[in-house]
Parts: C-alpha cells; sequence; structure tokens
C-alpha cells in the first residue's frame, strides 16, 4: 500500500492576543509537498509536550490554520497530516513550537462619580 509523503511543515508561527481580553491564537502554515495531487485536506494536531498532540483540527485544503483561544504563557507544540484522497492520513510534519504571551497586565478602571466633597 502506497502511502502520502510527508508534507513540509515550513511553520509560519504568529502568535497574537488580538484584544488584551481575547486568548492567544497562533498562525500555522505550510508547503505541501510538490507534484502531490491525491491530497484531499490537511489536519493540524497541537499540544502542551513535544510529539504528544490533544488537539487536532482539519485546515480543509488550506496551508495556513489558526488556533484559538489557546492559554497564556505556554509552550504549545505543532504539526500537521496530510489527508490523502483515499482517505489514509500522513505521518506527522515536522514540529514547531512556540510561546504564547503573558496574561496582559490590565490596569484597573478609574473611579466614577468622582467629585468635591467638601471646601473649607
Amino acid at each position: 500500500m502506497k502511502s502520502l509523503p510527508s508534507i513540509v511543515f515550513a511553520l509560519l508561527i504568529v502568535v497574537a492576543a488580538i484584544a488584551q481580553s481575547s486568548p492567544p491564537q497562533v498562525t500555522v502554515g505550510w508547503s505541501p509537498e510538490p507534484a502531490t495531487n491525491n491530497v484531499a485536506s490537511y489536519k493540524v494536531y497541537w499540544g502542551v509536550a513535544t510529539r504528544t498532540y490533544t488537539n487536532s483540527l482539519s485546515a480543509g485544503t488550506n496551508t495556513t490554520f489558526t488556533v484559538s483561544n489557546l492559554a497564556y504563557s505556554t509552550t504549545y507544540f505543532f504539526a500537521a497530516t496530510a489527508i490523502g484522497t483515499n482517505g489514509l492520513e500522513s505521518v506527522y510534519s515536522n514540529e514547531a513550537s512556540t510561546n504564547t504571551p503573558p496574561i496582559p497586565q490590565v490596569p484597573p478602571p478609574p473611579p466614577t462619580t468622582f467629585s468635591i466633597i467638601s471646601v473649607n
């Protein structure tokens, strides 16, 4: 049985905390094997330990994928696979990792209804 070629996981990791109250997100990207026309879709895997992926989602036919709602101050490890038109899944790509940013330090809101109480 012929297996799918491994995809090249030329990683584009972009870590972003979109707003101070939004959890971090990471965008990964890869290059498909040249001259591979039997790939139906890609699947992205991630977790907090090397080669121990606890999450996965289909990226469809896209070669970039954004993983949202990640924890702050955490190292994540990512890999991808190709799913063939025959339903077979390739081995994992090379692994890439990144650290998400720390929890944003947001100052408290200012006091409200500030007024003069007395004048002497």
